[in-house]
């Protein structure tokens, strides 16, 4: 079996293309998500400050971390055959992040699996008390 790693390159993550796609739509989007101060970071950022139709001032910078990274290796027909990630980050994502009105007063939620257990448990309770 051949494997091979496939060459790096920085991405904005999928939630950024879902709020993305979900705004050119036509539809008010407000991105809540975090990002290091590193490469990958200011590349998020930088691509994101072109979207003026886009709020994505929900979008906090942690010091000390590295951006949430997913690395796979693929083999000669493009099947997975290992992959790492590094979603640490995504602990500075708590309960007290999201506001209960930022929760109730959307009309669509997207919600990142990476996320600490104790916050998606807070989202789907403000959800069942609110909708």
């Amino acid at each position: 079996m051949h494997v091979s790693a496939s060459s790096y390159n920085m991405h904005v993550p999928s939630s950024s293309n879902i709020a993305e796609t979900i705004a050119r739509l036509g539809h008010d989007v407000r991105l809540k998500s975090v990002v290091a101060d590193d490469e990958a970071g200011r590349s998020i950022l930088a691509h994101l400050a072109t979207l003026p139709f886009l709020d994505s001032s929900g979008v906090r910078v942690i010091n000390g971390m590295t951006s949430a990274q997913y690395l796979s290796l693929n083999d000669s027909d493009g099947d997975l055959v290992a992959a790492v990630a590094d979603m640490a980050i995504f602990s500075y994502l708590t309960p007290d992040s999201l506001t209960e009105d930022d929760i109730a007063d959307a009309a669509m939620l997207v919600v990142d699996g990476n996320l600490p257990t104790l916050t998606l448990r807070n989202i789907c309770q403000v959800l069942l008390m609110c909708c």
